[in-house]
């Protein structure tokens, strides 16, 4: 596993910055998911040798903070309000809209061609705009089931609001 220069420097300032090791395990986990988008099996095993701890502990972490990811993600990374406000305003309908137009059948999966990746998220703070998308950080507003199609249609040709 390659790791630049850049990176170990950080992760060593993390490590010490703690009087235990392991208290820097989610800036560490923070890094490589800003920097490879996901944390690989491998990344696991390398960062447990590298604080001393057993593999299933670091996954144990990755997998209670809903931010980690073990899966590679599409290059478009469609987080979709789930929550009340949204969901009266159809956020579900939406949702298999855009999976059926951006070919992504599986919910959190992505899309055979790699581009698209659409999951469900908590409350994005914009409920009287609703429905609402989290578009790789950037919010997408009032994306309702007569304009999805068109929306997915944009995305598909590079063309993001």
């Amino acid at each position: 596993m390659e790791i630049s220069t850049n990176t170990l420097q950080q992760i060593e300032d993390a490590i010490n910055s703690y009087p235990e090791p392991k208290s820097a395990l989610l800036k560490i986990l923070h890094l490589f998911q800003q920097k490879d988008g996901y944390i690989s099996q491998e990344t696991i095993d390398w960062i447990s040798k590298k604080l001393s701890m057993e593999p299933l502990n670091v996954l144990e972490v990755i997998t209670f903070y809903p931010i980690f990811r073990t899966k590679p993600v599409g290059r478009f990374l469609l987080k979709i309000c789930h929550t009340l406000s949204c969901e009266l305003q159809n956020s579900s309908e939406v949702c298999k809209i855009l999976q059926k137009e951006l070919n992504c059948p599986e919910l959190g999966g992505t899309s055979l061609d790699g581009l698209f990746t659409i999951e469900y998220c908590g409350c994005l703070a914009n409920c009287d705009k609703g429905p609402n998308i989290l578009l790789n950080g950037k919010l997408c507003q009032e994306i309702t089931p007569e304009n999805a199609k068109t929306f997915a249609f944009n995305l598909k040709r590079g063309i993001v609001p």
